[in-house]
């Protein structure tokens, strides 16, 4: 009988359906997710220029993410956007899991606290600052650490082409994780004292594969008209759980360097483990590159910040915490300083947040999403992509990321930024809801809409003829009233005619 529990513990396949079903419960939120609603539309505009005709975002292509959309676009000629988000997430999670247990192998633990080690680290939320993650929604993101993932563990087996084809891959699908996972693997690679000559090929066979991700940056890297200003206001008010440190909680941040001390504190016990020594490496130095952000943002150096210096440390060494922890407790016999390395980890684990509490709250949110009904800006939405013609220019509340989704037509801006543009992005926004930057620095966890909707609805119909002749709108979408010809009416919100009202007055 012990044989037979031995046996399911350490069974792979057992341990990869309970964890994908608990990801499942955990992160299974209805597609569209947030960031949904306007990444599983890029690929679509990327080969059919008649989708959302005339909308500014949409008019170029997504330069950050050309390569995942390319990779992508097929999908949408058989399947549904819907379809390819729930197709996206499940080969994402899977591949991800699988990349997981491998790494988990290399701390010489059972297949069963491998899959402990992740599933408390989902409780933690991944990433313990700067709402960075890679369970949830389909992203290029997810893509790329799926490649970065991989990547590491072939490095740790000392192979050389294929991990430096997944490093150069994990940059062409998604910049930001490439650029400072790549970096930290190559400079890992030097602390190991790898030999000139084979850096030198993975060097340039990860530079190689970088490329097609790398070409349809340059524009936006280089030919940007984007000033300092601009980036100051994409990383205190935009992008402010990401880019901006001086919002997360502080004890969270010290918490992630309490982790870390406690995951080195346990490779030096075990400093002749090669895989150690290369994560250990690894977690070093996106901690740099993570402190060096936070130096950045005291400096006010927001040109530096756009590249996302943040992603990595706080969703990567709380999992390897979890690693290390499982580990040390494993082969807690073969450990010299227990009462150091015990000490630090417990100090580590009451800094964490409660695991249990957070499951309760996360499965409620995912049954609330489940059972929601659409509002009436949402049944507004589906009214004008059934009611209005293709090309049409709407007004709308610029908060909602749904709106692209559910009306199918072209919009004003929403709070959405296109980074090569974010200027003009800027102008659009401040022509609906102010210039007035304080107003947007809200608290945490208010909704956007909760700061933005005051003054969209203040709009005067002087502001509204504005803008309808700056971005040659036809529709408006309030629950304000208005002297122009009301075409439908949900009970809150209404869709005005400009055009009739225009033509009216001439």
């Amino acid at each position: 009988m012990p044989n037979f529990f031995q046996k399911i513990k350490d069974n792979f396949f057992l341990n990869f359906v309970f964890l994908f079903f608990f990801i499942l419960i955990l992160k299974g939120s209805p597609v569209p997710g947030i960031n949904e609603y306007v990444y599983l539309l890029s690929p679509v505009k990327q080969w059919d220029n008649n989708f959302l005709l005339n909308d500014w975002t949409f008019s170029k292509p997504d330069s950050a993410h050309f390569i995942f959309n390319i990779f992508i676009s097929p999908l949408f000629l058989l399947f549904s956007p819907e379809t390819v988000g729930w197709i996206g997430r499940i080969i994402c999670w899977s591949l991800t899991i699988i990349a997981l247990f491998q790494i988990g192998k290399h701390f010489l633990i059972p297949m069963w606290l491998i899959t402990i080690s992740i599933l408390i680290w989902l409780l933690q939320g991944q990433a313990i600052v700067g709402d960075e993650w890679i369970f949830w929604m389909f992203e290029a993101k997810c893509v790329s650490y799926i490649f970065l993932l991989f990547s590491i563990n072939e490095f740790i087996k000392n192979r050389v082409i294929l991990p430096s084809i997944l490093l150069g891959l994990s940059f062409s699908f998604h910049a930001s994780v490439g650029f400072f996972g790549g970096c930290a693997v190559i400079f890992t690679l030097f602390v190991l004292r790898y030999p000139v000559k084979k850096l030198t090929k993975i060097i340039l066979i990860t530079i190689l594969f970088s490329l097609p991700g790398l070409i349809p940056l340059l524009p936006v890297m280089f030919g940007s008209n984007n000033t300092s200003e601009d980036w100051k206001f994409m990383s205190l008010i935009v992008m402010r759980s990401h880019l901006d440190p001086f919002s997360w909680v502080k004890r969270n941040i010290l918490s992630l360097y309490i982790l870390l001390m406690f995951n080195w504190l346990h490779f030096r016990q075990n400093r002749n483990n090669h895989a150690l020594r290369f994560l250990i490496s690894f977690q070093v130095f996106i901690c740099i590159f993570f402190s060096l952000g936070l130096i950045f943002r005291y400096a006010e150096e927001y040109e530096i910040l756009r590249f996302f210096p943040f992603r990595l440390f706080p969703l990567f060494v709380p999992l390897f915490f979890f690693f290390h922890l499982m580990s040390a407790y494993y082969h807690r016999s073969l450990i010299e300083q227990k009462r150091e390395l015990f000490a630090i980890g417990l100090i580590a684990l009451l800094a964490l947040s409660n695991p249990i509490g957070g499951f309760v709250d996360q499965v409620r949110e995912n049954y609330k999403e489940w059972t929601v009904e659409d509002d009436d800006l949402i049944r507004t939405f589906k009214w004008l992509s059934e009611n209005t013609p293709n090309g049409a220019i709407v007004i709308s509340p610029p908060w909602r990321r749904d709106n692209w989704y559910f009306s199918k037509r072209a919009q004003i801006a929403c709070w959405y930024p296109s980074y090569e543009r974010f200027g003009e992005w800027r102008e659009r926004i401040e022509a609906m809801t102010g210039d007035d930057l304080r107003k947007f620095r809200k608290k945490r966890g208010e909704p956007w809409s909760d700061v933005m909707e005051p003054y969209y609805n203040k709009l005067t119909e002087k502001d509204i003829e504005s803008i309808m002749e700056k971005y040659r709108a036809n529709y408006l979408v309030s629950k304000q009233d208005y002297i122009y010809p009301i075409l439908f009416n949900s009970g809150t919100y209404k869709v005005y005619s400009l055009k009739e009202y225009l033509n009216a007055s001439d």
